[in-house]
């Protein structure tokens, strides 16, 4: 069965599924959060089938269905539908490889959907392929991610990323986890110049820049003569406020001191302004 939030109803859209012993089913149910009920048969659908690839994209507030497996007569299938919220369509793309038990999510920060694994008669697969509305690419699987079927995928959208985990590559069931994402590594930027008769400025250094998300380490060289007890870090940028006023004479902040931010007591003396975010 494919189950997925479909924002544009405000409800768990399902599709299919297998009940008893290969017999398959291809109506719809929503979930409300406190009721269950079936929608209308829509005119066209991908028809009778299970373990398909699902997902909702919200760039084009679609929700995707990829592959999976029909009976009777037994096929597995490599087609692509999209449903808007009334109708399903078929559309061009498809993959390669006719398959079943996929891994299937949404990608933050890219242009679509990631699509990985599964398996075709008895033979697990380990390619992975992207649909970004219009076809379906191939992508470069990592050394360690091995073929596998009946694995789960989600997004996660905190760190920007699709995170799969499991599986079953027989005889064995899996337990690792593994994340996709934007390929393009996380910078620094610095904002503000030295300010006052000092000119000194903090030094802010990451050794390890972090995904969105994550925790990371920022070290911090104080230099001499410090005018400011405490330094003071956002995560918002703002206008300059002019900090003359708490005994700065020519300081200015670059964030948003109405936003969550933090307040580092330093030991030297002196003034400065600098800032440092993760991308």
């Amino acid at each position: 069965m494919g189950a997925a939030f479909f924002p544009p109803r405000g409800r768990i859209v399902t599709y299919g599924g297998q009940t008893g012993s290969f017999t398959f089913h291809p109506d719809m149910w929503t979930w409300n959060g406190t009721t269950w009920a079936q929608d209308p048969a829509p005119p066209t659908s991908p028809g009778r089938r299970s373990q398909m690839g699902y997902a909702y994209d919200p760039l084009r507030q679609r929700l995707v269905l990829a592959g999976g497996h029909s009976y009777p007569p037994r096929a597995f299938h490599n087609d692509t539908w999209e449903y808007d919220g009334t109708t399903w369509t078929l559309v061009a793309a498809t993959f390669p490889t006719t398959r079943s038990g996929v891994a299937m999510a949404f990608v933050p920060n890219t242009s679509g959907i990631v699509l990985f694994g599964g398996y075709t008669d008895a033979r697990p697969l380990g390619d992975s392929w992207s649909y970004d509305g219009t076809s379906w690419s191939p992508i470069t699987v990592p050394t360690g991610l091995v073929a596998r079927e009946h694995v789960f995928a989600v997004t996660d959208s905190a760190r920007g990323r699709a995170v799969l985990f499991g599986g079953f590559t027989r005889p064995r069931a899996l337990a690792d986890t593994w994340t996709f994402g934007d390929a393009q590594a996380p910078t620094l930027v610095e904002h503000g110049v030295a300010c006052g008769a000092i000119g000194s400025v903090p030094g802010l250094s990451v050794a390890v820049p972090p995904w969105q998300g994550e925790v990371f380490q920022v070290d911090l060289d104080v230099p001499n003569a410090i005018a400011l007890p405490l330094l003071a870090l956002g995560s918002t940028a703002n206008p300059p406020l002019d900090l003359s006023p708490f005994g700065a004479p020519g300081c200015h902040t670059y964030f948003n001191v109405g936003a969550p931010h933090w307040l580092i007591p330093l030991t030297s003396q002196g003034c400065g302004s600098r800032i440092e975010q993760a991308g």
